[in-house]
């Protein structure tokens, strides 16, 4: 999901054009798809991105090769859900979804949410305290047993949820931005999402830290950009309370269930 506005990223550039590590955020979103297993890749614009879409459309020779093979499709422009809801309607299921605001992302993440899915409607989380320690900012957040969760715009959309109106997933953002588990052996619970939907997602929670990070604000580039320079630091032991590191794949349930 390639089309939002990013208007609190104050900057004249588009948000998915807008450089981490000096590459384009969508270049690098569109390797971590390429890098998985899915079997096709759709860029989805709006109106509101027209560089964006010229990138997609019209790579430049140095783009890398995720992005000229990816297909582009133009939403309305009328918000992330809305946009999505677009483009589920022109592909088959089940489909991975992902904001293209989360640069630090890598295929073997996507992969990993692929298996706990196995087919069905999943969210990928992350604890705010980890989103909150890298030094990004949390903009959208619910609770799940007294745990504060992120959404990380990284979701799988079974085929159960693109045959009505309710796709799955939820807009994380205010500004229509680009970003908006379940596994065997761990927590679950209720919790009250903060997004003001009114459904039952199911959760899938990792402390990776490639998926913390989603670029909404100048301060959230600073931070990309100093992890992408040291990429040993994402897969480094560190400390987050009581909880595991944050390079290790932890997982668990939730049913989440969003009230007005």
């Amino acid at each position: 999901m390639c089309g939002g506005r990013g208007t609190r990223l104050d900057t004249a550039r588009e948000k998915p054009m807008v450089r981490v590590g000096g590459r384009p955020m969508v270049a690098r979103v569109l390797d971590a798809v390429h890098e998985s297993r899915t079997e096709r890749t759709v860029a989805v614009g709006s109106p509101h991105t027209p560089a964006t879409r010229a990138y997609v459309e019209e790579p430049p020779p140095d783009a890398p090769v995720a992005v000229h093979s990816a297909d582009y499709l133009e939403a309305p422009g009328e918000g992330y859900v809305a946009d999505l809801k677009y483009a589920l309607d022109r592909v088959d299921p089940p489909v991975v979804t992902v904001a293209a605001d989360l640069p630090l992302l890598a295929g073997e993440v996507i992969d990993r949410l692929l298996g706990a899915a196995d087919g069905e409607s999943l969210t990928l989380c992350v604890p705010a305290a980890l989103v909150r320690q890298l030094g990004a900012t949390v903009d959208t957040s619910f609770s799940v047993d007294g745990r504060e969760l992120v959404p990380t715009g990284l979701n799988i959309v079974g085929a159960s949820d693109t045959d009505g109106d309710d796709d799955g997933v939820s807009d994380t953002d205010g500004d229509d931005d680009e970003s908006g588990g379940r596994d065997s052996d761990t927590d679950t619970g209720s919790g009250d999402a903060d997004d003001g939907s009114d459904r039952e997602t199911n959760t899938n929670l990792t402390y990776d830290a490639r998926a913390a990070v989603n670029v909404n604000r100048q301060t959230d580039v600073q931070v990309a950009a100093a992890l992408l320079g040291d990429e040993q630091e994402l897969g480094d032991e560190q400390e987050l309370g009581d909880e595991q590191e944050l390079g290790d794949e932890q997982e668990s349930t939730a049913a989440t269930e969003g009230d007005e």
